[in-house]
């Protein structure tokens, strides 16, 4: 930021003082979204908008490759990530979108980009009965304060293909030892309290036994 002209950093000031001054309720960013574009297109870049209306992307660029030698300018790089939706036109528009992204802004440095995109699984979506089953179940096990319902998270899963076929559901159990703050699983800082997997079985199996009982 300290390396940008005065033009640029009040503009950047503008935006972010502007955007403070107007805040919006999540899945209603409408103005900050307009806003948004307008200032891509004045950089030129290529903007398309209204894609999945108020929906939700997440992007993460996690590894590049460029080069061989210190002194020497590669003449390509190689980058690899991951895109998360939670479905619906978003999820079905993603491919074009990042190509159309990331060639746009290659081709607004004079170069191009190639892009292979490949699916790896659905956005997973539980069964309103299931869950309800197993709401009930986690109710039980931990007490009725300690379950959170309506977890969203852009975390990917294998289970969306058994959920794709068969009505199920899924659930998270938290992890984090008694004296630690809790970390994602993909982090270097995870670690797990080994209580919960007590906790874990106990929940699927009484799920199971209620699920028969109901004879749903």
């Amino acid at each position: 930021m300290t390396t940008l002209p005065p033009i640029d950093r009040a503009q950047l000031v503008a935006t972010r003082r502007d955007l403070h001054q107007h805040p919006e309720l999540g899945f209603e960013e409408r103005r900050t979204s307009a806003l948004v574009a307008e200032r891509l297109e004045r950089l030129g870049y290529a903007v398309r908008t209204g894609v999945g209306k108020t929906g939700v992307v997440g992007l993460s660029v996690t590894q590049l490759h460029a080069g061989h030698a210190f002194n020497v300018t590669p003449g390509r790089a190689d980058l690899r990530g991951t895109v998360r939706t939670f479905g619906g036109k978003f999820y079905d528009e993603a491919p074009s979108l990042v190509e159309e992204t990331a060639r746009g802004i290659a081709r607004a440095f004079g170069g191009d980009a190639e892009v292979r995109y490949r699916r790896l699984s659905k956005p997973l979506v539980n069964d309103q009965k299931m869950t309800a089953v197993m709401k009930g179940v986690a109710q039980d096990v931990v007490g009725r304060e300690r379950v959170i319902d309506g977890v969203r998270t852009m975390g990917g899963e294998d289970m969306a293909f058994f959920l794709a076929r068969v009505p199920g559901a899924f659930a998270f159990v938290g992890s984090a030892p008694p004296d630690k703050k809790g970390s994602p699983h993909h982090s270097p800082t995870f670690d797990i309290d080994e209580e919960s997997l007590v906790i874990g079985a106990e929940l699927v199996s009484r799920t199971v036994v209620r699920y028969l009982e109901q004879g749903s």
